[in-house]
């Protein structure tokens, strides 16, 4: 889930799996990706 501007929650995969499951556009298509930016040293 994100977190936009304001603190307010969205259950992005919730509402994404409901509105494929009742035949509608997904509302949002597209999320920015956020989370860690960890770089592993190549092998």
């Amino acid at each position: 889930m994100g977190e936009p501007e304001g603190g307010a929650r969205i259950a992005y995969l919730e509402d994404t799996l409901a509105a494929l499951a009742g035949g509608v556009a997904v509302a949002i298509p597209e999320t920015r990706a956020w989370g860690c930016s960890v770089n592993y040293a190549k092998k």
